[in-house]
């Protein structure tokens, strides 16, 4: 999906567009199971590079809102990142992906490091996030609960039960 591997077969479309096309991926936003930001900036300096990598402008009440969303203290914007925990820094990630105002996002693992309350949260806005885009994990094998490879067609729509936050996927026939 993220062009980070080629197809074994057939091919992928992003929203209509051939995956392999960069521009086919800017509806999407991606947080990677091993999510490391740059240790040496604050968390405000972060979201704001992810945010003008995008071309969006840094607004402090919409960050703020997305840290509270999430459970992350204001005062984080000011540390460095070398400072936080595991899960605050998942919690980073989560917020700066969950800015950018994406039709799609790919979460691998987003619960990794979250404390239960953490989670709940999580859910919460990823709920809310759901009314306006398609939030996703990657597909998962039936037998090993790994992430591996999926049913072959044309993905469609990819989407999480967050009720039982389990994965399901729309596929249709590409022959």
């Amino acid at each position: 999906l993220l062009d980070f591997l080629p197809a074994d077969s057939g091919s992928i479309e992003i929203f209509g567009q051939p995956h392999h096309l960069p521009a086919s991926r800017q509806p999407l936003g991606f947080l990677p199971e091993q999510f490391l930001p740059p240790y040496y900036l604050t968390g405000a300096e972060f979201i704001r590079y992810l945010l003008q990598l995008q071309g969006l402008r840094y607004d402090a009440s919409r960050v703020a809102a997305m840290l509270a969303a999430l459970d992350l203290a204001p005062a984080a914007l000011s540390q460095t990142v070398r400072q936080y925990s595991k899960g605050m820094t998942q919690k980073l990630g989560l917020a700066a992906c969950l800015l950018g105002d994406k039709r799609l996002y790919v979460l691998d693992e987003p619960m990794s490091g979250l404390d239960p309350r953490a989670h709940a949260l999580l859910r919460q806005q990823l709920a809310r996030e759901t009314s306006q885009a398609t939030a996703t994990t990657p597909p998962r094998k039936p037998d090993t609960g790994r992430a591996g490879q999926g049913a072959a067609g044309t993905l469609n729509k990819l989407a999480v039960d967050f009720q039982g936050l389990k994965t399901r996927a729309a596929l249709s026939d590409s022959a």
